[in-house]
């Protein structure tokens, strides 16, 4: 059955996302001549309302507004809402508009949700819930990591007759994003990790 959320996509992007945070995510522009040492910051993050319409386009919080660390952590943490309401929705402009075209997460996500369309499928549910969050600055009011912990509620695919196609479980997440700033936020890259687990046959240290 396909699954509908975003576990089975992880592996496709790391190389990518790695590659992206060890050079500074450059794009459309080139490094800073000085560096500027990384600073990083950890913020409790507010979680969305249980009830939330996941239908209903996210608004971008004011803290977007400015290329900090508050402000990529704000730009992440809309991103991610703005995932839910893209495929729930099959409305891909928003997230056109914010990822770039080198995103290979980003793109899969277009992919997928065309071929859900194209099936007359619908995706149901798999609300994010963000526990976490820490940024780093890269390159001064250019270039930052994210890292958001999260909970993805269930999401389930039907079909027109409203019978279940597919469904993913519940799943906690590290959600970690390459952004960029240009006169606004873009998503150079973005992955999806689940929690390290010790190596079978050893203990904890």
């Amino acid at each position: 059955m396909p699954k509908t959320g975003w576990a089975w996509r992880r592996a496709a992007t790391t190389l990518a996302l790695t590659t992206l945070l060890a050079v500074g995510g450059c794009v459309g522009a080139e490094p800073a001549d000085v560096p500027t040492t990384p600073t990083a910051d950890k913020t409790p993050t507010p979680t969305p309302s249980a009830t939330a319409d996941l239908t209903r386009l996210p608004e971008k919080p004011a803290a977007m507004a400015e290329p900090t660390t508050d402000g990529a952590i704000a730009a992440a943490t809309y991103v991610l809402d703005l995932y839910t309401y893209t495929i729930n929705t099959g409305d891909v402009a928003p997230w056109r508009a914010i990822t770039l075209d080198s995103c290979s997460f980003c793109q899969g996500v277009v992919a997928d949700v065309a071929e859900v369309q194209t099936s007359g499928d619908a995706i149901r549910g798999g609300a994010i819930d963000v526990r976490e969050s820490r940024a780093t600055e890269i390159s001064e009011d250019t270039w930052f990591s994210v890292e958001l912990d999260v909970v993805q509620e269930l999401s389930e695919r039907r079909d027109a007759d409203d019978a279940l196609v597919g469904q993913n479980p519940p799943g906690t997440y590290t959600a970690v994003f390459a952004l960029s700033w240009v006169e606004g936020w873009r998503v150079d890259e973005m992955g999806i990790q689940t929690p390290t687990e010790p190596a079978a046959g050893k203990e904890a240290g």
